[in-house]
């Protein structure tokens, strides 16, 4: 995809434009690149300190943790 520049808003053609006056457009591209960024930014497992009884059910947890993202 070629990177396109402007000088300014104005010269932006209006389908590539956001709707200035739309705040849901504007909550949908907020949440996008939130999304954007998790997915960018890597794993990170969960916080806090999680017990197993046993080595299988410590992997088994570890599992469900890197499927989530």
């Amino acid at each position: 995809m070629p990177l396109r520049r402007y000088r300014s808003i104005d010269d932006v053609p209006q389908d590539v434009a956001m709707d200035q006056d739309d705040p849901a457009a504007a909550l949908r591209m907020a949440f996008s690149l939130s999304a954007l960024a998790v997915r960018l930014a890597g794993w990170r497992p969960p916080s806090g300190v999680h017990k197993s009884r046993s080595l299988a059910e410590a992997q088994a947890l570890r599992r469900t943790w890197e499927h989530v993202r």
